[in-house]
């Protein structure tokens, strides 16, 4: 091989090959063992792939809460515009389309069930659901049976108050 290949190829630096002195960072480099690189990936990949996992299921996790809140600010406005229980269910189904057993409740200042509200009614709003988690992480529950570490599914609750007008 002439010097311009192994320059290429990374087996000599530029200064070694010049003739000019080898620095130190040349000196002291060690060749790794074959296979050496493979091994560390092999040992440092799993890991590495759960913290990106943790990371995107707590970024969906964070848009989904973000999404539960926008939609009952939003149905909170429709029920100050006196809209009715039925409306604000048929929003709620539209916009929160990826939770399950969503439940709307709307209550009275005193706590009360209530299906209908008129004019300078103070309401409380409570939508809740279940998500279940986008990454297969319920599968580490394998490495501590009998418990729920890694839940199956979430349960998200938002409230909102409301005066009607």
């Amino acid at each position: 091989m002439d010097v311009t290949n192994c320059i290429r190829r990374g087996r000599i630096s530029r200064s070694a090959a010049s003739g000019v002195g080898v620095s130190d960072a040349d000196r002291f480099r060690r060749s790794a063992a074959p296979g050496q690189a493979l091994i560390e990936t092999m040992l440092v990949l799993p890991f590495f792939m759960l913290m990106m996992m943790a990371l995107a299921e707590f970024g969906i996790y964070f848009y989904r809460s973000n999404l539960m809140e926008n939609t009952i600010q939003h149905m909170g406005r429709m029920a100050a515009r006196n809209a009715t229980h039925t409306q604000l269910d048929a929003y709620m189904d539209d916009k929160l389309t990826s939770f399950s057993n969503l439940a709307l409740e709307v209550q009275d200042t005193a706590g009360v069930a209530i299906t209908e509200w008129s004019s300078s009614d103070a309401i409380e709003i409570t939508v809740s659901g279940t998500v279940a988690p986008v990454m297969p992480i319920g599968v580490f529950n394998y490495f501590a049976p009998g418990t729920e570490f890694f839940p199956s599914e979430f349960t998200m609750t938002a409230r909102k108050q409301v005066y009607v007008e």
